[in-house]
């Protein structure tokens, strides 16, 4: 289970399609963990950890869809032999997706504030 309330945002970047925006998560080691698991469902082998200096890692993201209220919490991986450049969303339940949405919407208004 992920701890939502732990995640910071840190960047905020718009869609092409005006559908839904984006908001880039800080790396923990709770992230890593997670998208350790995901990648070795689908069978990955080349497992890796956070701040070792490696040119592998994971960059986390949330994806807003407004259209469809609903967000996710996805990484791709970088500098991979197996998958580089690919997507993964990370599950979430029910209830954690709500969390995430209230904390994204909190963090939104936080900014607009801030401006």
């Amino acid at each position: 289970m992920i701890k939502i309330e732990d995640l910071e945002f840190m960047d905020y970047m718009s869609s092409d399609n005006g559908k839904g925006f984006g908001l880039s998560v800080k790396s923990t080691y709770e992230l890593y963990t997670l998208a350790n698991k995901v990648r070795r469902f689908w069978g990955r082998t080349e497992l890796f950890e956070i701040g070792n200096g490696q040119d592998k890692y994971h960059d986390f993201y949330v994806d807003v869809f407004l259209d469809e209220q609903r967000v996710t919490l996805r990484f791709c991986t970088k500098g991979t032999v197996e998958d580089d450049y690919v997507w993964y969303d990370i599950p979430l339940k029910h209830f954690e997706e709500k969390q995430l949405l209230f904390k994204v919407i909190d963090y939104l208004s936080k900014e607009k504030e801030r401006r």
